[in-house]
C-alpha cells in the first residue's frame, strides 16, 4: 500500500496524510509528524 501512496504523490503531486505505528512503515514518508501523550514533539533537523 504505501508503494501506492508513493506514486500517487510522485505522479500527482496528492498530499498523503498516513498515520503509522511502523517505524519501517514511517520512514518511507518526506516528512514525519511525531506525537507524544497527544502533543506534537517538535523535529529535529
Amino acid at each position: 500500500m504505501v508503494g501506492v501512496f508513493t506514486r500517487l504523490h510522485r505522479q500527482q503531486g496528492t498530499t498523503i496524510v498516513m498515520v503509522a505505528h511502523d517505524v519501517a512503515v514511517a520512514a518511507a514518508a518526506d516528512r514525519q509528524v511525531r506525537l507524544l501523550a497527544r502533543r506534537v514533539v517538535p523535529e529535529v533537523p
